[in-house]
């Protein structure tokens, strides 16, 4: 989740944040999402096969902002932002129906990349 707490506008990847808490900006495909259904990352790692640009694409490590020591639901569903991935794929085999060049007002340029992965 974003929000803004400063008395200006600010332009991110997840869109305008309206200042003093004008809005809220949140991102996720919920019980869909299939790293929230393998939260101790039994089925999916690194090597697993994902769907990437169009193309074919691995699991290559942890994201950026992976972090794996968050509270969870009895379930070990994240309550917080946990599990990000980092990928690799051939750029020559994949399509520009899923990887394209896109602008964000205030924010800048962004490659915009089609990716899956099956739900375990």
């Amino acid at each position: 989740m974003a929000v803004n707490l400063s008395n200006k506008v600010i332009y991110t990847y997840m869109g305008i944040l309206q200042p003093r808490l004008g809005n809220a900006n949140y991102c996720s495909a919920g019980q869909l999402s299939p790293l929230f259904n393998d939260p101790y990352y039994k089925t999916i790692g690194i090597g697993t096969r994902v769907f990437l640009g169009g193309g074919i694409g691995y699991i290559a490590w942890q994201g950026t902002q992976h972090n794996p020591d968050v509270p969870r639901t009895k379930k070990g569903v994240p309550r917080s932002g946990a599990w990000t991935i980092a990928v690799i794929g051939d750029l020559k085999k994949m399509s520009p129906e899923w990887l394209r060049g896109t602008t964000l007002r205030g924010y800048g340029v962004n490659l915009t990349v089609g990716i899956g992965l099956s739900i375990p």
